[in-house]
């Protein structure tokens, strides 16, 4: 039969416990208490020879009454044993242990001084971690835990006060370090127990924190540590523990049937995905948990590559969406069109000015005609044009032939008044122009108008029309 054994110091054992001011091993001058458990006292310390350098001194409490000498040297051993396992194990997250001392009075060892706060203490003062520290803080204890597997320890008894977190010089993130390895049991390397300081039969630990393999006395390995990891995780991201029932059977039960309320119930600003790597690291069933402290502790790396990420800007996540343009691009816009129609205008104007007009050419002077006229006077308009008559081709003539007589008729126009209209249609027909159709017929009504009477003359004889 199995039985649960927390083995605890009364105030009678305390009564025992050495002051401030005492010296331990006559070299360790005890200056306060830094804390206490259920087993030990934690003093700091000054070294009286080695240049005053201060350390941490853990103080085993002698078991109380009720205890047999069995359970006293099982004590003893099991603290010599912590001592022997953190002397042995170099990592920055591992407490280091500088030495131990045991006798009839005393049993102590003698650690690094730390200081900080457990993380148990921390959760009391706020009640959870942010997301991302908490998985920097764990991924570190993880790694101190490797070095111990690495040793064949398995540490068995994980939870948040049995990490500590300090504060490490040029950062403000916590520095966190592995405590109490009292009740860590050796492995050989094919994973097997090869030793114990435990009596058979009995469990030493937090119910709380305690895999299921471990409350049903089964062998741990490192899957026992991810377990621990696990809840603490679980605990430090809620800020509430994984399990908790009124009665210890009942904890239990819960514990070896695995229904802890999913953490993302618990705490609905964890993501999906950190909640799904803590809920399988605490599996009931170590065959479904992380094989190792690293592998745990990779799945959490890559959540906080993927959290430590900035986000995107606004532009690349909403691209469909134009920003809003206020008046002034509108303005610009119209004052840079406005220029340019100005430009253009000031542009072609320069191009038509008087200085750049060029002159027409000269007109030709048109060839003296064969016949000129004087111009029509003033005030005078031309009667309806006439045909001129066609000259005839000269005859010879005969010498014998007497001068034609004159044929009776109308008077012939006096000759000046001939050479004047015969004039301007020699100069249109020198010049090539021809009357337009348009003038003709206002010219022609005009002379169709009745014409006052003028006295009647007496017709000229019409001289005969020389030969051109």
């Amino acid at each position: 039969m199995t039985r649960l054994s927390t083995l605890t110091a009364d105030g009678a054992a305390r009564a025992h416990a050495p002051k401030p001011g005492e010296v331990l091993g006559g070299k360790y001058r005890i200056e306060r208490e830094i804390g206490s458990g259920g087993m030990g006292i934690v003093y700091e310390v000054t070294h009286l020879v080695m240049t005053k350098k201060r350390f941490a001194v853990k103080w085993l409490l002698p078991l109380p009454e009720g205890y047999d000498s069995e359970d006293a040297r099982i004590a003893s051993r099991r603290f010599v044993r912590e001592a022997e396992i953190a002397g042995g194990i170099c990592h920055p997250n591992v407490v280091q242990v500088f030495d131990v001392t045991v006798g009839d009075d005393d049993c102590f060892m003698v650690m690094e001084l730390l200081e900080g706060e457990s993380l148990e203490a921390r959760l009391k003062r706020e009640g959870r971690v942010p997301p991302l520290e908490a998985v920097r803080i764990l991924i570190a204890c993880a790694s101190g835990l490797g070095a111990a597997h690495a040793a064949n320890v398995i540490h068995r008894d994980l939870k948040p006060a049995n990490i500590f977190l300090t504060q490490a010089s040029g950062t403000e993130r916590p520095h966190p370090k592995v405590l109490d390895f009292g009740i860590s049991r050796f492995t050989a390397p094919d994973g097997n127990a090869q030793s114990t300081v435990t009596r058979a039969g009995t469990l030493i630990g937090t119910p709380m924190y305690m895999a299921p393999e471990q409350l049903r006395g089964f062998e741990c390995d490192a899957r026992t540590d991810v377990y621990g990891l696990g809840v603490t995780l679980y605990e430090a991201l809620s800020g509430s523990p994984a399990y908790f029932a009124q009665t210890h059977a009942d904890l239990v039960v819960h514990i070896l049937t695995g229904d802890a309320q999913e953490l993302r119930q618990r705490e609905p600003s964890i993501s999906s995905e950190l909640s799904a790597i803590v809920m399988r690291a605490m599996h009931h069933d170590p065959e479904q948990r992380f094989p190792s402290v690293q592998a745990f502790a990779e799945a959490l790396r890559a959540f906080v590559d993927v959290a430590s990420k900035p986000p995107p800007p606004a532009t690349a996540a909403l691209p469909q969406r134009r920003p809003k343009l206020g008046l002034w691009p509108v303005i610009v816009v119209g004052f840079v069109v406005l220029l340019g129609l100005g430009i253009l205008v000031l542009s072609r104007s320069s191009q038509t000015s008087p200085a750049a007009v060029v002159k027409p050419a000269p007109p030709v002077a048109a060839e003296p005609s064969d016949t000129t006229s004087d111009p029509l006077p003033s005030g005078s308009l031309p009667a309806v044009e006439e045909p001129l008559p066609t000259a005839a081709a000269p005859q010879p003539e005969p010498q014998n032939a007497a001068p034609p007589a004159p044929s009776p008729g109308p008077a012939p126009a006096p000759a000046s008044a001939s050479a004047s209209a015969s004039a301007p249609k020699a100069n249109d027909a020198a010049s090539g122009k021809r009357p337009a159709s348009k003038s003709a017929a206002p010219a022609a009504t005009r002379q169709a108008a009745p014409a006052p009477e003028q006295p009647q003359r007496a017709p000229k004889p019409r001289p005969a029309l020389k030969s051109l």
